[in-house]
């Protein structure tokens, strides 16, 4: 998978940016099995063993999930793809594929009369969707915790998954509107260093625990609304690429094998809206092996690699 080369012929970046961070993070589990990839795991898996170069739109199990989404979409059009929101491809996506990877079923309640209420719910294959708040908006970097607090607490209600599955995907809102009603993106950067907190409900309370989860890779989109272009990026285990070059990421492009990173750009930061997420608990983080390489090389890397200082951030 780190050597994947995706074409896009047609506005697929948003596919391929998700199917890569799907795919990533799912393998980034110690309990991985056939049913994390569900319905399509047996075509999932010739697609990664196939050809180096591959096009989604030339595999029968995509095209299965256009048709899917044509049917509930009266506005989108299988035989002609735009740019699409890459949230609403997961969810159709995921009706299909019937992953036991993924619950992503929540609760918004309420305690009135000493008894709790249900006010809304979500859907077990749609992304959450988290929000800044007028404080977290103006700040220059936040982290996921802080987002997930304002989903948890809004209103006097509470809100909450009703389960820890083993992966999570989460969407974040970056428009935000002001006093006036104006509508603007927000460009906070997301930091991905450190492990995130989600809400879990425990019983039929408003008690929450809190349920520690890792960002295995990010999706970000630059450009405006139905235009742009979608990059993904997919976290390693600290590893050693070109002798003495330290990658603790790998940065996806259309085209391209993904390339091995120190940290996630300032730019995706600013930009990112979709984020994967795995159970701490249960991660398994895979280092970066360049083809056809030596088991003595592998461990002369792993010597450099404890003596090297951490690299400053890069704009």
């Amino acid at each position: 998978l780190a050597h994947l080369t995706l074409a896009n012929p047609s506005n697929l970046c948003f596919a391929n940016a998700t199917v890569l961070s799907m795919m990533w993070s799912t393998l980034s589990t110690n309990t991985w099995t056939e049913t994390y990839w569900g319905t399509q795991c047996r075509e999932l898996l010739i697609l990664l063993h196939g050809q180096d170069c591959a096009t989604l739109t030339d595999q029968a199990w995509f095209q299965q999930i256009m048709r899917c989404w044509g049917e509930r979409d009266p506005l989108f059009d299988p035989g002609n793809i735009m740019q699409q929101d890459a949230a609403e491809f997961v969810a159709t996506w995921f009706s299909i594929l019937q992953s036991t990877a993924f619950d992503i079923r929540w609760e918004k309640r309420l305690e009135s009369h000493q008894m709790v209420q249900i006010l809304d719910t979500g859907s077990m294959y749609s992304p959450i969707c988290l929000k800044f708040d007028a404080t977290l908006a103006q700040l220059p970097i936040c982290d996921l915790t802080q987002l997930w607090q304002v989903w948890n607490d809004v209103d006097g209600m509470r809100t909450g998954m009703t389960t820890a599955p083993p992966c999570l995907c989460v969407q974040v809102d970056r428009c935000i509107m002001d006093g006036l009603n104006q509508v603007s993106k927000c460009e906070c950067k997301i930091q991905t260093d450190d492990p995130c907190l989600v809400p879990v409900f425990s019983a039929d309370t408003l008690q929450c625990v809190k349920v520690e989860y890792h960002v295995q890779a990010v999706t970000a989109h630059l450009g405006a609304d139905q235009a742009g272009h979608i990059r993904a990026a997919l976290r390693l285990a600290p590893s050693i690429v070109q002798e003495i070059h330290p990658a603790n990421w790998l940065l996806t492009e259309d085209w391209q094998q993904p390339t091995a990173v120190w940290d996630i750009p300032n730019w995706m930061k600013r930009n990112s809206t979709m984020f994967w997420l795995v159970r701490s608990d249960l991660l398994q983080l895979w280092r970066f092996r360049p083809h056809h390489v030596e088991t003595a090389d592998l461990a002369m890397r792993d010597q450099i690699l404890a003596m090297l200082p951490l690299p400053a951030e890069t704009p």
